[in-house]
Protein backbone atom coordinates (compact mmCIF):
# COMPACT_ATOMS: atom_id res chain seq x y z
CA UNK A 1 0.00 0.00 0.00
CA UNK A 2 1.03 3.77 -0.91
CA UNK A 3 0.85 6.29 1.50
CA UNK A 4 0.71 9.67 0.93
CA UNK A 5 1.89 12.48 2.93
CA UNK A 6 -0.56 15.05 3.85
CA UNK A 7 1.25 17.80 3.39
CA UNK A 8 2.58 17.13 -0.69
CA UNK A 9 -0.66 15.46 -2.22
CA UNK A 10 0.17 13.83 -5.10
CA UNK A 11 3.81 12.89 -3.65
CA UNK A 12 4.11 8.77 -3.28
CA UNK A 13 6.40 7.45 -0.88
CA UNK A 14 6.77 3.84 -1.40
CA UNK A 15 9.92 2.83 -0.23
CA UNK A 16 11.30 3.14 -3.95
CA UNK A 17 13.77 5.86 -2.53
CA UNK A 18 16.58 4.60 0.26
CA UNK A 19 18.64 6.96 2.35
CA UNK A 20 21.48 6.31 0.28
CA UNK A 21 19.42 7.40 -2.72
CA UNK A 22 19.34 10.86 -1.01
CA UNK A 23 22.76 10.87 0.32
CA UNK A 24 24.08 10.60 -3.40
CA UNK A 25 20.96 13.55 -4.83
CA UNK A 26 22.53 15.97 -1.90
CA UNK A 27 26.14 14.85 -3.16
CA UNK A 28 25.45 15.86 -6.66
CA UNK A 29 23.97 19.05 -5.46
CA UNK A 30 26.89 19.65 -3.41
CA UNK A 31 28.90 19.31 -6.56
CA UNK A 32 27.00 21.51 -8.38
CA UNK A 33 26.33 24.09 -5.84
CA UNK A 34 30.79 24.29 -5.51
CA UNK A 35 30.71 24.70 -9.23
CA UNK A 36 28.41 27.50 -9.63
CA UNK A 37 29.44 29.51 -6.12
CA UNK A 38 32.72 31.40 -7.81
CA UNK A 39 30.06 33.32 -9.80
CA UNK A 40 28.95 34.73 -7.07
CA UNK A 41 31.71 37.17 -5.29
CA UNK A 42 29.22 37.98 -2.35
CA UNK A 43 28.70 35.72 0.27
CA UNK A 44 25.06 36.48 0.47
CA UNK A 45 24.24 36.42 -2.82
CA UNK A 46 26.31 32.68 -3.10
CA UNK A 47 23.85 31.98 0.23
CA UNK A 48 20.92 32.76 -1.96
CA UNK A 49 21.95 31.04 -4.94
CA UNK A 50 21.89 27.94 -2.99
CA UNK A 51 18.97 28.25 -1.42
CA UNK A 52 17.10 29.05 -4.42
CA UNK A 53 18.65 25.94 -6.51
CA UNK A 54 17.08 23.94 -3.19
CA UNK A 55 13.66 25.39 -3.84
CA UNK A 56 13.40 24.62 -7.71
CA UNK A 57 14.11 21.07 -6.39
CA UNK A 58 11.47 21.20 -3.43
CA UNK A 59 8.63 18.96 -3.69
CA UNK A 60 6.65 22.56 -3.41
CA UNK A 61 3.93 22.75 -5.82
CA UNK A 62 4.29 26.09 -6.48
CA UNK A 63 7.45 27.91 -7.00
CA UNK A 64 8.43 31.42 -7.45
CA UNK A 65 11.70 32.70 -9.14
Amino acid sequence: MHSVSPSHAGVVYDGAVTRADVHEWESGLDDVLAWIRPLFYRTESRKHAEQYFRGLLSPIERKNG
